[in-house]
């Protein structure tokens, strides 16, 4: 190889390495990597699994909910049974529900859901509800008081060696009975007392009976209980109302010597433990530091009002 051609050989490589080595004074350029795709989750707890709520009340459960997308997440609540009256919905995190009045108590499952619908997402929790059908503790106990028949139909304020018997002296010492409808009066009177009575048999006193048992299985609700109740109210206060009538026939034949008594005003007179429609009538009185007050036209009922124990042998005498 001659001279020339060894030159021009050994010019073409060193610019060949120059080349390769970054001659020249150009700059190499950094390609940054995309990011890494990010899955979004989603994820649904509660502050507490169960909560007992009271009728006419609210009742609160925090929620936390852990999300990592960019989509809005929505919340739905649903129950395993429809409870009239009741409903729930969340609100800045919190599950609130809302209880109006109830028939019954009840056991249900709420369940509350968080999804995302861009991302294909949702987390759900369960929370056991028990709702308290708080006002029907008064009704259950009015019921049992209402179920001893033997006190409800007694009618003790008729007890007849007194009231009745001085009522019917009364119209006889007034000229307006003879001493044989005197006796016929004081018999009849007997006959319808033992007639009000034997009513303790009756299909209502039968139904109320097992009307709390009823109701603690659901078999009927608060409405059919009270409904109950009050048929035996109605039953027992005809009855007493007949006895009433009676006394106010002698009462008028005495010219109001003795006084006539008030009708529908039959109940249970807490203070006393008894069934009664004179202690606690209104129109006839008042207590006085748990005490019954007869006002003055009825003064002559003091002694005669078994319950009281004013009463003596000598009262129907």
């Amino acid at each position: 190889m001659s001279k020339l051609n060894k030159k021009l050989l050994l010019s073409t490589v060193s610019a060949l390495v120059l080349s390769a080595c970054g001659g020249g004074g150009e700059e190499t350029k950094t390609v940054t990597a995309p990011p890494a795709k990010v899955t979004p989750t989603l994820s649904l707890s509660v502050a507490q699994s169960s909560l007992t709520i009271n009728e006419n009340d609210q009742g609160v459960i925090s929620l936390s909910t852990s999300y990592n997308g960019q989509s809005t997440i929505d919340y739905s609540v649903s129950f395993s049974s429809e409870i009239v009256g009741v409903s729930a919905e969340v609100i800045d995190q919190s599950l609130q529900l809302n209880i109006d009045e109830l028939e019954n108590d009840h056991v249900i499952t709420l369940t509350v859901m968080a999804s995302s619908t861009a991302d294909n997402l949702s987390s759900e929790q369960s929370i056991e509800i028990n709702l308290t059908n708080s006002s029907v503790v008064e009704v259950i106990d009015e019921v049992e008081l209402w179920t001893d028949i033997e006190s409800v139909f007694k009618f003790d304020d008729f007890e007849l060696a007194l009231l009745p018997t001085i009522y019917a002296k009364a119209a006889y010492f007034n000229g307006k009975l003879t001493s044989t409808e005197y006796q016929t009066r004081v018999s009849d009177f007997t006959a319808i007392k033992v007639e009000a009575s034997n009513q303790k048999s009756a299909e209502e006193n039968t139904s109320l009976s097992t009307g709390v048992t009823d109701y603690q299985v659901s078999s009927i609700t608060e409405t059919e209980l009270v409904a109950l109740l009050d048929k035996v109210k109605v039953l027992a206060s005809s009855e007493y109302n007949k006895l009433v009538e009676k006394v106010n026939e002698l009462a008028l034949l005495s010219d109001e010597t003795v006084p006539a008594l008030p009708l529908d005003s039959f109940g249970y007179v807490e203070t006393y433990g008894v069934f009664s429609g004179v202690i606690g009538a209104t129109s006839m009185g008042t207590f006085v530091e748990e005490k019954w007050q007869f006002s003055e036209q009825y003064q002559i009922l003091n002694t005669l009002i078994p319950v009281l124990g004013n009463t003596n042998e000598c009262s129907a005498n």
